[in-house]
Formats: C-alpha cells, structure tokens, sequence
C-alpha cells in the first residue's frame, strides 16, 4: 500500500474517510474491534464509484474497509480527512492518504513484514524438506527460523521502544505481545507510554490484560471459580484444597494438547500419592469430542467444561488466549508456577513433593 502526506488534519473527534474506485463493489463497509471481533461501524452503497464514510473517534486507531468478503483493509483512523482510491481488492493496490499516524503505522508495518516474507520463505523451504526427507536440512532450517523469529521480535520491540509517543506502539503490544501470559513484561511495555497518547482504546486493553493475568500471578490466590464436570455437576477449585493442583486449559481439538497429554498423564501417576493432582479446564464446544478426548488419552484426572470454547468462563477470567496452558497452585490455592510443560512440570513437582 502506498500513502501520501497529512491534509486537514483537525483535533475535534471527528474523521472522514472519501474513496473512489472503478470496480465493480455493491456495499464498502467500515468495521472496527470490539471484544476480539469485527463489528460493522456503518455501511454505504458506492454512487458512481465514490463512497464515503463519517463520524467520530476518541483516539486514533485501527478500522477496516470491507469491498468484498474476502478482502479487508486496515486504516489506522485519525481524526482527519482520509481519501482512499481502491484499483484492487489487495493492500498493495488501495492508496490512502489524509492521515500522518496511518503513514507512519505502513512504515513500521513494512519493517515487520519484511521479516514475515523471510520466515515464509524458510518455512516453505522447511516444507519441501521435510517431504524430501532431508532431516539434515530441516534442522538447519528450522534453527534459521527460530533465530529470525527472534530477530523479529527484537525489531518490533524496538519499534515500541523507540516510538513511545505513537499511537502506533500501544497498537503493535495489542497485535503481537497480548499473548504472553507475563503481566510484568506487558507492564514495561505500558509503562513506556508518553501520557500524550493515554486515550488509545489499545493502552486499554493492555491494561485490561494486565489485570486479568495478574489474577494467577505467581504468588497470588487464584480466585475461586467453579465449573461442570463430565456429569454436568457444579465442581469449585475449592475442593482441591490441600493439594498441588495443576490446572490444565486444553481442547480435544487442540494438537499440542494432545501431544503434551502423555506428559501429564506421567507427572499424575508420578505424584498422585504424595499430595499432587491435576484439573483439567477444556475450551471445547462439542461434548462428544471431549468426552472422546478424554477416554483416549486416559486422562483420569477431573475435567471441566461449560463447552463455550474460547468463551469458557474461567480462560476468559485469566486471560488465557493460547493452549495448552497450565497454572500450578499450592495446597492453599496460591499460584506457584505457570505454563509448565514437558520436563518442566517434573521439575517443578519434585521442589515441593517428596518424590
């Protein structure tokens, strides 16, 4: 996408977005996020090619344009007059212009995307390694994206560092760091935030995170919740006290889940008989299929559901947004350990069980 300098810029809320386009589009949409998801802002029907779009903002942020169900463009929206000529349904053929933070997020945007277009390359070539069964080079490449993957991260992280009075920046920790289950690494980034730029709706979400994670922050007592089981009986983590617990978010349908299970299931057996159980909280949907799940990898241990995916109540609580996921409490229900796997989990039993 390509981008021409600020015009009209104003301070009063308000924003316009005018675009024109010889193609042929029944309906441009304007949508924007609200609780992790799309919602329509307003909608127009284009005449003789021009649309255009009015209203108010509290602070710059992210919005898409709809022109097909397959293609949204991302506007960093501003209070301003935004013109937008679209010659494609691609970012490379939209050409916005009006406003200087949707200017300076391109260029930020581009720096990352660089690196994305290199990992997909290596992870192409790790592909057609893998089916040639050259186990040699897919070691070599898999390293390779590891260390690009770090280098990317560095980048951004720079990014965010450097431009601590961008809108941009509190966008970039909502789109690429809000998965971290570290409430003290989300706070640095907060604290970075010039008070210039405290109205961004994405400094608020940060926050809300932080909060969130700070429930089952290690050295806190996990707050009290209570869930079905398998039977549909109302069970509290209450009724665990005077065990380590691990509580373990996971989905019948969740592939690492599934490949961590055995794991578990071996760190169960191994401290069941010295004061060590295990709870699982399943993100599943379909009772069936984790019921199913369950059985196969002979989980003995106590499930939970109330079947609403990823708006399970308790995830949703702790902020839990990737699985397999795990908080590990002690006998008076205050959080020892997060995120254990593998070996790790092993480790971290045998500190406190005499086995």
């Amino acid at each position: 996408m390509m981008s021409a300098q600020t015009k009209n810029v104003s301070h009063d809320g308000k924003f316009q977005i005018s675009g024109t386009s010889d193609l042929s589009i029944d309906v441009v949409k304007l949508l924007r996020y609200e609780d992790g998801k799309l919602f329509p802002f307003d909608s127009v029907k284009p005449n003789n090619g021009s649309f255009l779009f009015q209203g108010n903002i509290k602070a710059p942020e992210v919005y898409y344009l709809e022109f097909d169900s397959n293609f949204k463009l991302p506007i960093f929206v501003e209070s301003s007059e935004m013109s937008i000529i679209v010659e494609g349904f691609a970012s490379d053929s939209c050409f916005v212009s009006g406003s200087r933070i949707h200017d300076e997020w391109l260029s930020k945007r581009n720096i990352i995307r660089t690196y994305d277009i290199l990992l997909d390359t290596i992870r192409n070539q790790y592909y057609k390694a893998k089916s040639e069964g050259n186990d040699s080079l897919k070691e070599v490449l898999s390293n390779k994206f590891d260390s690009l993957e770090l280098d990317k991260e560095a980048a951004i992280d720079s990014i965010i560092s450097i431009n601590t009075k961008s809108y941009v920046s509190p966008y970039l920790v909502v789109k690429y760091k809000m998965y971290s289950g570290d409430p003290t690494k989300l706070e640095m980034y907060r604290n970075l935030f010039d008070s210039s730029i405290l109205s961004s709706p994405y400094i608020a979400l940060i926050d809300q995170r932080i909060e969130k994670l700070n429930l089952t922050k290690v050295g806190n007592q996990i707050p009290s919740f209570t869930l079905p089981d398998t039977t549909g009986k109302l069970i509290s983590i209450e009724d665990f006290r005077g065990q380590y617990v691990l509580i373990d978010f996971w989905a019948s349908w969740c592939g690492p889940c599934r490949r961590e299970n055995p794991n578990i299931v071996s760190a169960y057996n191994k401290f069941k008989d010295v004061g060590f159980t295990v709870l699982g909280v399943s993100l599943d949907k379909e009772g069936d299929s984790w019921l199913k799940a369950i059985n196969k990898d002979e989980l003995e241990w106590t499930q939970l559901s109330d079947l609403k995916g990823w708006n399970n109540e308790v995830a949703y609580m702790f902020g839990v947004r990737s699985i397999p996921f795990s908080i590990l409490i002690n006998p008076e229900g205050v959080v020892v350990a997060k995120g254990l796997h593998g070996e790790d989990l092993h480790l971290e039993l045998k500190k406190y069980l005499n086995k």
